[in-house]
């Protein structure tokens, strides 16, 4: 596949597993993203979205410092959070997380492991919400 023209938004990708994180900014910078950050943790996600605001967030549920929830709901208290389009990433979502997720105003799920056509599909709505 070739690159896309570069989008300027900034990107955050946030999973405890590292090569879950590579391989989504992998297909990131396919579609045309060229600024990713990575986070493997919830604290770590928090500060790198208080610095720099991205605007499309892609955050795994399950994680051991704080879980995706928990890291939804304090991005959604920050300035700019409340605008972030977050994408819940799960292997094992319950119903009452997912519940939750859209209360919070999760802008869609993707399963592990990634699929390319589904991160297509949840850029499109991104890219289709924001511009």
């Amino acid at each position: 596949m070739t690159t896309q023209k570069a989008r300027p938004d900034r990107v955050l990708v946030v999973d405890d597993f590292q090569p879950m994180r590579s391989l989504l900014s992998t297909m990131l910078r396919q579609l045309g993203f060229e600024y990713i950050d990575q986070a493997h943790n919830g604290r770590s996600a928090l500060e790198r979205f208080e610095s720099r605001k991205q605007t499309l967030v892609f955050l795994d549920i399950s994680m051991p410092d704080m879980t995706g929830l928990e890291v939804l709901r304090a991005l959604r208290g920050m300035e700019g959070g409340e605008q972030a389009f977050v994408i819940m990433q799960t292997g094992d979502a319950t119903r009452d997380n997912v519940l939750e997720a859209r209360e919070l105003g999760v802008g869609g799920f993707i399963a592990k492991p990634y699929n390319m056509q589904k991160v297509k599909e949840l850029v499109g709505a991104y890219l289709k919400r924001a511009h």
